[in-house]
Parts: C-alpha cells; sequence; structure tokens
C-alpha cells in the first residue's frame, strides 16, 4: 500500500505551499499554489516594492557617503586655516595656543548647534546667546534683540566665528573689560535684507589694531561676500560692528529646512 504524507503552510506573502511524499521515498513533489490568485498578484506588487526601495536606499547610502566625505574635507581645511592663520599672525606660540583653542571651540559649538536633533533649526537668537555663554557676560551688561530668524549653515558658522573674535577683543580691551561698560547686539529686517549691529557701550576709547591679525580678518571678512556690507568702527566707547546681507542665502524667517551652503573660509 502506498502512503503518502501531504504538509501544508502558508507562505510570506499569503499564499499556499503544498508537499507530496510518497512512502516509498521515491516520490517527492512540490506545488506552490499561487499563480493568478489575488495573493500571488499581491505578493508580485510587494517584491516589485522592496526591490524599488532597496534601490533607494542603496542610492541613499551612496549621496550620504559622498556628502559626509564632502563635509569632513571641508572641515578639517577650516582647520588647518585657522590654526596656520593663527600661528602666522599671532607673536607668540603661547598667546597663539590660546587663541587656536578659543577658535576650534567656537567652531566646534557651532557644528554641535546645527547637528542637534531636533525639528527646526537654531534661530539667530539661541546663536548669539550661545556665543556669549562661554564667556560668562552677567546678563545687566547685555542686550540681545531682534526679530526671529534662522540662519543657514554658512550663516551660523561664520557668524559664530565673528562672535568669538568680538567677545574677545571686548572682554579684553572693550567695553567688557571695564566695570561700567556693556554690548548691545541686535537685527533687523529691512525690506529683504538683515542688519545685524554689534554695540558696546560705556567702555574705553579704541583703536584699530596695529597689527592686522586673523582675529581682525575673521571679524571684517568671514562674512563678507559681494552682495554683503561690512563695517567696523572703533569709537570713544568701544567696537562697533555691522553686517548687512540679503536675507536670501542666510537666513530664514521660517525653521522649515532649506538646503545649506558651504562655510567659506578667508585664505
Amino acid at each position: 500500500m502506498e502512503l503518502h504524507i501531504y504538509h501544508r503552510t502558508t507562505g510570506s506573502f499569503g499564499h499556499r505551499v503544498e508537499w507530496d511524499r510518497s512512502s516509498d521515498k521515491s516520490a517527492f513533489g512540490f506545488r506552490e499554489d499561487c499563480a493568478g490568485t489575488p495573493d500571488a498578484d499581491a505578493a508580485a506588487d510587494r517584491l516589485e516594492d522592496l526591490q524599488a526601495e532597496l534601490a533607494g536606499s542603496s542610492e541613499q547610502r551612496r549621496l550620504l557617503g559622498a556628502e559626509l566625505q564632502h563635509r569632513s574635507q571641508n572641515l578639517i581645511a577650516v582647520i588647518q586655516t585657522y590654526v596656520l592663520r593663527t600661528l602666522a599672525t599671532t607673536a607668540s606660540t603661547s598667546q597663539a595656543a590660546d587663541r587656536i583653542s578659543e577658535r576650534l571651540v567656537a567652531l566646534s559649538t557651532a557644528y554641535r548647534l546645527l547637528a542637534r536633533p531636533q525639528d527646526g533649526r537654531i534661530t539667530l537668537k539661541e546663536l548669539v546667546c550661545v556665543a556669549f555663554a562661554g564667556h560668562r557676560v552677567p546678563d545687566d551688561r547685555l542686550s540681545i534683540e531682534g526679530p526671529t530668524l534662522y540662519p543657514v549653515e554658512s550663516g551660523v558658522i561664520g557668524l559664530a566665528m565673528v562672535l568669538q573674535e568680538l567677545i574677545t577683543n571686548a572682554t579684553k580691551y572693550g567695553a567688557l573689560s571695564v566695570e561700567c561698560g556693556s554690548v548691545r547686539v541686535g537685527w533687523q529686517l529691512d525690506g529683504k535684507r538683515v542688519d545685524i549691529v554689534w554695540q558696546e557701550e560705556g567702555g574705553p576709547p579704541v583703536s584699530p589694531p596695529s597689527r592686522f591679525g586673523f582675529g581682525t580678518e575673521l571679524i571684517e571678512r568671514a562674512l563678507r561676500r559681494a552682495d554683503r556690507r561690512v563695517e567696523i568702527l572703533y569709537g570713544s566707547d568701544g567696537v562697533s560692528w555691522t553686517f548687512s546681507s540679503p536675507l536670501a542665502g542666510f537666513a530664514s524667517t521660517k525653521s522649515t529646512s532649506e538646503p545649506f551652503s558651504d562655510h567659506e573660509v578667508t585664505k
């Protein structure tokens, strides 16, 4: 007597799979009962979708890898420029080491702010507050005000470095070096342009530096482009720095993501 053993199961896409094995171990049959059924059509469609998703994921990984490599190379070039220019324009090695450390901390802080896992982007006010936080400036000696703006990446990096230099100089030589001095940082929208003003008040008289160091170069040129204006004045009670730029390409009034632009450094 011939004995048949049947085994049925359900496949991963909901179709039926059946094995038929005879008792004499000489016959082994396989039947996949799905061709032309709705489940089979759905399985085929799903398989095509999965193949498309895999292809898209592979391309996305390739693009992300290329972007990471580009940003890493750009960051290394920025750090190299900061180190070499600081060494070339600083009187002593110990002073250069201090300035390099301060600038790299400011750069690191700016990149950390850009990498925060949150909806939207950092506001201009947040950026200014974070820049001052590392210098422990009392609240009653600092005024920060302006409409809500969201700088693009190049704006965050460039402005963070400028603020680092302005705060350092104000602490050593300007309004923040005396008890009665203060700093006001404000910005406003003028049509399709944004104007940012740093104004020291109550400080000692200041004059243009005798040596054009890398710090001065950053203050005057880090944010300068063909369509932007930077002005710095050395007055009787401290420094006044003004930056004016088209709103487009520097900041947005909305927190939605925009394409980042690369940070440029004057070499």
